[in-house]
């Protein structure tokens, strides 16, 4: 019975860490984005600038 117990409790966290992993990934992505529209911001003011 604690075998199982064990075992169901290890899926769960294996879960919430998948979840957790998951989570940290569209985070990172969400800042990539976040970081190429400064960088078109910024390109854009650059020009706007010189023009």
């Amino acid at each position: 019975m604690f075998l199982n117990i064990d075992g169901c409790q290890l899926s769960v966290v294996s879960c919430q860490l998948s979840v957790v992993s998951c989570q940290l990934s569209v985070v990172s992505c969400q800042l990539s984005v976040v970081s190429c529209q400064l960088s078109i911001v910024r390109s854009n003011l650059f020009v706007d600038g010189f023009s």
